[in-house]
């Protein structure tokens, strides 16, 4: 993740690389749409309307996931072994009054 500082009327942040489908950002805080700004290549973003001066902005970049290939009866077991600790856990209930 990213954090950057705007000078007054900033509209390009350079950040951290993200894939541009890949990304959220936000402006003191509120996530932007993604209409509010453009990924302009994997360093920067420049928003549509510039920021004033102290807004932060920030951009979270995540990546793909690859789900796990169960093939095997190895790895079924290690599946199964680790849904069944999963069920020994305490549920906790919280009384809402």
């Amino acid at each position: 993740s990213s954090r950057v500082v705007a000078t007054d009327g900033q509209t390009a942040f350079t950040v951290s690389t993200y894939d541009s489908n890949l990304v959220d950002v936000f402006l003191n805080g509120v996530k932007l749409d993604s209409t509010e700004y453009n990924t302009t290549n994997s360093t920067t973003i420049t928003l549509v309307t510039g920021a004033s001066t102290g807004d932060v902005l920030e951009a979270t970049s995540y990546s793909n996931f690859s789900g796990v290939n169960v093939d095997n009866a190895t790895n079924s077991t290690n599946i199964s072994i680790a849904l069944e600790l999963c069920r020994q856990l305490p549920l906790v209930v919280m009384d809402p009054t």
